[in-house]
């Protein structure tokens, strides 16, 4: 839930961000409570290209200033290795069969594939082509 009104679509990501980056953050400290032992960074799908580029990139800048806080938040997670950002398409995206209109076949694909989307070495979501080609060639 966001607890603020944002008027573009990169706003609403960048708070969005925030928020799941404190909610791994909790996580990941219950989870050390606990004794389990966490390795590795969490994954964060975005599908809002522009804030997963720049909180991804060391030398991207931030113009616009009233998202300050919340930039540099998820900025400071992903520099120090707690979560790393990847970029989701509408294709694998299952929030979009929530919140966006879709046709039958749209539909009907999310509800028989509601699995999380395999991830790249290059943090982009795969096609299904691609899948299918690493996996008849043996690779994966």
């Amino acid at each position: 839930r966001q607890h603020c009104v944002e008027t573009s679509t990169y706003g609403s990501e960048v708070v969005a961000g925030r928020t799941a980056v404190d909610v791994a953050a909790e996580l990941r400290y219950n989870l050390r409570m606990l004794g389990a032992p966490v390795k590795g960074p969490t994954v964060l799908f975005g599908d809002n290209q522009s804030m997963v580029t720049n909180t991804t990139l060391p030398h991207s800048t931030l113009k616009k200033r009233n998202q300050a806080n919340n930039y540099h938040r998820v900025r400071e997670a992903v520099a120090a290795g707690m979560v790393n950002i990847v970029h989701c398409d509408t294709e694998f995206n299952l929030s979009d069969m929530g919140t966006k209109a879709l046709n039958g076949v749209k539909h009907q694909h999310f509800l028989q594939n509601q699995n999380f989307p395999p991830v790249s070495t290059a943090g982009e979501c795969k096609t299904d082509q691609k899948i299918q080609s690493v996996t008849s060639s043996g690779m994966a």
